[in-house]
């Protein structure tokens, strides 16, 4: 059985894996120019903003869409009004959705939970990472210079404003010159004048947004990533890193941190929002055992590496077949 879906979300390794299972992706720019007719399902993945989607005016095309939640549900720790907005407004269109016959996808095990109250027609399936380009280096142990990467878009739930007012100062200070900071996406974000303050500084390199073989690099020659996000709807950067066996030091945010890195020995470098002091300590902590055990910082990176092999798009794409040609079996019927 070949199954055809429209997708206004495009990935290529995700695309070409999919293909095993005779299922084509067909990228589309605009979800309104969509007959639904002509796919078996429409995958539609829902970023923010706009804070109202129209398609909940759009009766035609809810039996056989897919509705991704890749922004969250709900924001936690919420201080803005921007974001009491959010918390009402996008669960009460996902509820709507939900009645009127459309699949939730859930990136996270906490958006899911938070469906199951309302809707039965929920699928969880996580992302994946391209391990063919994000690859495991395990020998950067060796290096002389002890390597910090971070690799989100400058803004304020990415925590930019964290990184860049306190946490890189305060490494600087501590640690001196025998590190190097990466800031590998600094365009592509509301915050990006912020880096106006750290540059210039020898240790710290600032890149503009990159391809992904060259990010990629980056992030290979890395020993932590420095992921301090106030909310998350998955976080795929933390696999990509943790891929390449670079040890994430984190909030603990949904989606990978809390699915996956909590559930690993990694946990002990995952801090509770807005502990600053803490995800420091962390940092140095790694820092030291890079210099003082390199056979210990080893096998941290060898777990990394390994759990980045078992979400990689090969296995994963595995989870999004069954559940495409299990959907998709349902509506012709």
């Amino acid at each position: 059985m070949s199954i055809k879906v429209a997708t206004n979300w495009f990935d290529k390794k995700l695309s070409k894996t999919l293909t095993r299972y005779d299922i084509d992706l067909v990228p589309i720019k605009n979800i309104i120019d969509v007959d639904p007719r002509d796919f078996d399902l429409v995958y539609y993945a829902r970023f923010v903003p706009p804070l109202v989607d129209w398609n909940i005016f759009r009766p035609d095309i809810f039996s056989n869409m897919i509705y991704g939640l890749h922004s969250p549900m709900i924001i936690e720790n919420p201080i803005r009004f921007y974001h009491y907005v959010y918390n009402m407004l996008i669960p009460s269109q996902i509820y709507i959705l939900a009645k009127r016959g459309s699949i939730m996808h859930a990136l996270n095990l906490d958006d899911y939970m938070l469906l199951k109250r309302f809707t039965h027609r929920i699928v969880y399936m996580p992302l994946g990472v391209d391990t063919e380009i994000f690859k495991c280096n395990t020998n950067k142990y060796k290096s002389d210079t002890f390597t910090l990467i971070y690799g989100s878009r400058p803004s304020w739930n990415k925590g930019t404003d964290l990184l860049v007012n306190i946490i890189i100062p305060v490494i600087l200070k501590k640690l001196g010159q025998n590190i190097r900071i990466v800031i590998a996406d600094a365009s592509s974000g509301h915050l990006s004048y912020l880096y106006n303050k750290i540059k210039g500084i020898s240790q710290v390199e600032i890149y503009d947004h990159l391809p992904s073989e060259k990010y990629a690099k980056l992030v290979s020659e890395a020993h932590i990533l420095l992921f301090p996000s106030r909310y998350e709807s998955f976080a795929r950067v933390i696999l990509e890193a943790l891929a390449c066996g670079v040890i994430p030091v984190a909030f603990n945010v949904r989606g990978v941190i809390r699915d996956i890195v909590m559930k690993t020995r990694l946990r002990q470098y995952v801090v509770n929002y807005p502990d600053l002091e803490t995800f420091i300590k962390k940092i140095i902590e790694l820092y030291k055992l890079w210099s003082n055990s390199p056979e210990g910082f080893q096998k941290l990176q060898i777990q990394a590496c390994n759990i980045g092999r078992l979400y990689s798009w090969n296995n994963i794409s595995i989870i999004w077949a069954k559940v495409f040609k299990r959907l998709a079996l349902q509506n012709a019927q």
